[in-house]
């Protein structure tokens, strides 16, 4: 089954309000889909960005990724995996590159689905079960009252879960704002907090033990990504798990958080982090 046509599109979806996050404002999302043909057939993947880079992730596609694999077998996802893994390597094993490869990766394995005519957990040899899920927003600039009315939100609808962004300036607001959070949900919905890698070691830390007595389920991304010794020094200080993922961009970064203790909840998205495969 060779790999005729590969098509993409690149859309930029402004934001209203504007989301901010630790990171600094979201005002725009991209995102880039993909077709890809096989045979008759059509697998569609997609990758996103948070505003920047989505113009360069389509490029590396569209003029790199693109001409590798027309003409391949596009049954072999894990082969085709490996060589847009391999043949990217020297312009970066994550970033970029993870993105394009996911869009590419995700249709690969729709087209499958399609062919087979089977949903994604089957292909993947999972049964259905019900999996909780938790309300968020990217609610760090709302007043203390919009983000108990989101929340109020959450609950209405039935979520057992919900998160809250930390990061405001003044420590006691952020502390203020989980708390009311706290209050109003009680104490039988799980209660995240997302400080979205603000904070060096020390200060994550002095942030997240103002937290601690709030009964929190995780603490995510308290630090930058790259600062694996570090992440493992907040989880073995704090009484609180610590989740990490949405900024890790390859299978081999994972490994790393694992074999040094340096998180509990792992967060893997499939198209920051390579694909499905």
């Amino acid at each position: 089954m060779k790999i005729e046509r590969v098509e993409t599109s690149y859309y930029r979806l402004p934001l209203e309000p504007m989301g901010d996050a630790g990171h600094g404002a979201i005002d725009t999302e991209e995102l880039i889909t993909l077709e890809l043909h096989a045979e008759g057939l059509t697998g569609h993947g997609y990758a996103y960005t948070i505003g920047r880079g989505g113009r360069a992730v389509r490029s590396l596609i569209d003029n790199d990724i693109v001409p590798l694999i027309l003409g391949q077998n596009a049954t072999d996802i894990r082969g085709l995996w490996d060589l847009m893994w391999q043949r990217l390597l020297y312009v970066g094993r994550g970033g970029l590159a993870s993105f394009a490869i996911a869009a590419v990766d995700v249709a690969l394995w729709d087209l499958r689905g399609v062919r087979e005519r089977k949903p994604l957990y089957a292909l993947l040899g999972a049964e259905p079960r019900e999996i909780p899920a938790y309300g968020s927003g990217v609610d760090l600039p709302k007043p203390l009252n919009g983000l108990l009315e989101q929340t109020e939100g959450f609950l209405q609808r039935g979520f057992p879960g919900v998160k809250v962004k930390i990061g405001r300036p003044d420590p006691r607001e952020d502390e203020e704002r989980v708390e009311a959070v706290r209050d109003l949900v009680g104490g039988d919905v799980d209660l995240m907090v997302d400080a979205n890698m603000a904070w060096d070691v020390a200060e994550a830390l002095e942030r997240g033990r103002r937290l601690e007595r709030f009964g929190l389920f995780w603490y995510e991304e308290p630090t930058i990504p790259e600062d694996v010794a570090g992440h493992a020094t907040i989880a073995r200080e704090m009484d609180v798990p610590v989740a990490v993922g949405e900024s890790l961009h390859s299978p081999h970064e994972f490994r790393r958080y694992v074999d040094e203790s340096a998180a509990t909840v792992l967060q893997i998205d499939p198209i920051t982090n390579g694909g499905i495969t």
